[in-house]
């Protein structure tokens, strides 16, 4: 069950990249981690990792993880960093022509619920798992969902681990952007310092 709400929240948030760009996505894969967390109670240890959200005052501390995706795209107008979130996107400036293969960048970090879902859940449809060793050695998964049409395509990849989780979207245009599934892995364990 949690498969298909992850499917169905991070859909809007591939057509919303697709179609303007960017979206924050305040209503999409948060949602899922909302219900699961009204489901089962935080652990009581969640909150060790808690300090990691507090390092991030500005997206300005979190783009230099992803640095190397953030070419030609300016910070989103909405974007906020906090001890209780991190919400941060940058886009192609409005009414510049497509000279960049990345087309938007969003990176949420958020609290986790204390538990992490089954690692069956990246063997459904849509979803890639993402083996990785210090992500697993921290009790977590790793996971991605592409979306490709006509010229554009976007790879939203999803980090869970007890104290927190990072999603990543990078959204091109022309094939694959160049924010793909492990290269968001790698860019969250930056941040999360793993």
């Amino acid at each position: 069950m949690t498969q298909h709400r992850f499917v169905a929240a991070a859909l809007p948030a591939l057509a919303c990249t697709m179609l303007l760009g960017s979206c924050a996505s305040d209503n999409t894969v948060p949602v899922v981690r909302a219900e699961r967390a009204a489901a089962s109670p935080v652990a009581a240890g969640a909150a060790d990792r808690l300090g990691v959200l507090a390092r991030f005052t500005s997206c300005e501390d979190v783009a230099p993880a992803i640095a190397v995706y953030l070419h030609g795209l300016v910070p989103g107008p909405a974007n906020k960093a906090g001890p209780d979130r991190v919400n941060c996107t940058w886009e192609v400036p409005a009414g510049a022509a497509g000279g960049t293969a990345t087309s938007s960048v969003e990176v949420v970090l958020e609290p986790g619920t204390g538990t992490v879902p089954s690692p069956s859940l990246a063997a459904g449809p849509g979803l890639v798992s993402i083996p990785d060793t210090a992500i697993e050695a921290a009790q977590g998964i790793a996971y991605s969902m592409s979306l490709m049409t006509a010229g554009t395509s976007v790879i939203a990849t999803q980090i869970e681990l007890p104290d927190v989780s990072v999603s990543i979207t990078g959204g091109g245009r022309d094939g694959q952007p160049p924010l793909d599934g492990p290269a968001a892995v790698a860019a969250a364990k930056r941040l999360l310092g793993l």
